[in-house]
Formats: C-alpha cells, sequence, structure tokens
C-alpha cells in the first residue's frame, strides 16, 4: 500500500514537474513569437523614457576639441580582447569574413544599414575606406555636449564603446561629419527610428545632453516608428570597469 502511494505521489510530482516546464518552454516560446509590432512598441516606450531623463543642452561647450588628446589614439583595444577596436565593429558587422589572421579582416561583406547597399570590404590603402565605423554620438559632438567634464577613461571607452560604434558606408559616414538628428539623420528613411533610438540609447548610458532640436526630431521619429531593427533601446555598453584601462593606453 505504500509503495503504491509512494508511486503515486511521485507521478504526480513529476506531471507537475512536466506542466511546470510546459509553461516555462511556453512563456519562452511566446517572447519569441511576439509581435514585431510589439516589440516596436516596447522599443519605443523604452527610448522615450530615456528622453525624458536626458538634460536638454542650453549651448555648446567652447573648450577646444582634439580627438587623440581627448579620447586617444583611433582604435584601441578597450576590452582586452587582443583586438582593436575597428577590427572588432568589422567582424560584429560583416559577414563572409576572411581573416589574415586571428584578428584582421582581409574580406568581407557588409548590409549598410544607412544606405541598404550591400558592400564588398577589402582591406588595402585605396579600399578599406569604402567600409567606416560610425560614432553614433560623433565625439566633437559628444565633446560639446558633456564630455569636456569627463575623465579620459571614460572619454577614451566611448569612443571605442560598441554601443556607439556601426560598420556603414564610408561616403555616408562622412557626410554626416559631426552632426546630430537635427541636422543628420540616414538616407534610408526606415532606418531613422532605429538610429534615433541608438543615439538616445547612448547618450543617456553616458549621460550626454542633448538639444532642444535633437530631441525634437528624436521625438518625431519615436511618433512615427512602425519598426525598428534589434534592440537598440536595451543594447549593452562596455563596463566602467574599463575606463581606468582605457586611460592607461591612451597615455
Amino acid at each position: 500500500m505504500k509503495n503504491k502511494r509512494g508511486f503515486v505521489i511521485a507521478a504526480l510530482v513529476f506531471f507537475l514537474s512536466v506542466g511546470s516546464l510546459t509553461s516555462s518552454w511556453a512563456l519562452h516560446d511566446a517572447q519569441l513569437q511576439m509581435p514585431q509590432a510589439t516589440k516596436t512598441q516596447l522599443q519605443v516606450k523604452a527610448t522615450k523614457q530615456m528622453l525624458k531623463n536626458i538634460k536638454t543642452l542650453r549651448s555648446y561647450s567652447l573648450k577646444d576639441y582634439d580627438r587623440e588628446v581627448q579620447f586617444g589614439d583611433s582604435w584601441l583595444d578597450v576590452d582586452g580582447n587582443g583586438c582593436d577596436t575597428r577590427n572588432d565593429m568589422l567582424k560584429r558587422d560583416l559577414t563572409r569574413e576572411v581573416f589574415n589572421d586571428s584578428c584582421e579582416i582581409a574580406t568581407g561583406r557588409l548590409k549598410d544599414h544607412y544606405t541598404n547597399k550591400t558592400i564588398n570590404f577589402v582591406r588595402g590603402v585605396s579600399t578599406s575606406i569604402k567600409v567606416q565605423i560610425d560614432h553614433v554620438i560623433p565625439l566633437a559632438l559628444a565633446w560639446r555636449s558633456g564630455a569636456h567634464s569627463w575623465s579620459l577613461g571614460k572619454r577614451v571607452a566611448f569612443a571605442n564603446d560598441p554601443l556607439n560604434l556601426m560598420a556603414v558606408d564610408g561616403p555616408t559616414n562622412g557626410s554626416k561629419s559631426d552632426s546630430g538628428p537635427d541636422e543628420w539623420l540616414p538616407p534610408v528613411a526606415k532606418y531613422h527610428c532605429t538610429y534615433v533610438m541608438r543615439f538616445t540609447r547612448v547618450a543617456h548610458q553616458y549621460g550626454l545632453a542633448l538639444t532642444a532640436a535633437s530631441k525634437s526630431v528624436i521625438t518625431q521619429e519615436l511618433n512615427s516608428c512602425t519598426s525598428v531593427v534589434g534592440r537598440p533601446a536595451t543594447m549593452t555598453p562596455l563596463s566602467p570597469a574599463l575606463w581606468a584601462r582605457a586611460a592607461e593606453l591612451a597615455r
């Protein structure tokens, strides 16, 4: 009798456990199958909340800007993975990569979000420039918008943070220069929403201020947003624990 009772209890526990696992799996599947419109709404909501918490910049800093002095040499290995930041970003954003070694990419293919063009990357003096690494918030703009008061380590980390970096079409990156959203948005209109989300995320994470004009454009884009690429509003930045290393690399 005891054995039978024990069997019944064990069976009940088993089925309850299976039921619990099934519920967890169902919840996970539901999240994966969440409609794109719902994902977009959640990203828009998160971005609007961040935008509310970002200070409005009344005037730009007039302190002199020097890229190498204030943000370090281009493309340091801040995260300590053995590869410089440019190669890290090419590895992240390109497909069909062929490597010269563990870090350096010889060739690859970029699907450029700014232009919707597919660009064949070939490393070389006259060809590498076709694919450039864009600072979503340009360094000069960041300097004028609050970075002038940061520590050296924070500035160098900012310049090498994947959160603020994208491999893009070179000429298009050149046309952007040091502009904010009030002066420049990607040529592909469908990417505007994703771009301003990423811009806002970076500004919020690093405590930069934005002009009223930039905030206005960002709000307009968010209000008309119908789709988003990835999850720009919840991207993870470099850890502040790396700021000390970043400062040492820049000295």
